[in-house]
């Protein structure tokens, strides 16, 4: 929990893919090592909703509930197809696709 912020920051808020960070999602601003990608604006709101709580299955497809479309159609701009699969029962709960998915092991 951000004591500053009053709410509790979700691990998986971050990136995308590598070169696509959620910029609002660090909390303690970006990193100088990712200081020159190319960023996608999401405010606290949003990821505080799950909005970044996608899941990358490489670095070419990443998978997203259709309420973040969003945040898909940003996505999107850098290369990454785009799958849409409704998930709101399991967001209700306080997860999301990768909350769901944590003993995948990727291999890239």
């Amino acid at each position: 929990m951000s004591p500053a912020l009053g709410r509790a920051a979700h691990p998986s808020r971050g990136a995308a893919r590598p070169g696509a960070p959620v910029e609002e999602a660090l909390l303690e601003g970006i990193p100088e090592s990712l200081k020159e990608w190319e960023k996608i604006t999401v405010d606290l709101d949003q990821a505080t909703s799950l909005a970044t709580n996608g899941l990358p299955l490489g670095p070419d497809v990443y998978v997203t509930d259709p309420e973040f479309s969003f945040l898909g159609q940003e996505i999107e701009r850098f290369g990454v197809h785009v799958e849409y699969v409704e998930f709101s029962i399991t967001r209700s709960l306080g997860g999301s696709f990768r909350c769901g998915t944590q003993p995948l092991l990727r291999k890239f």
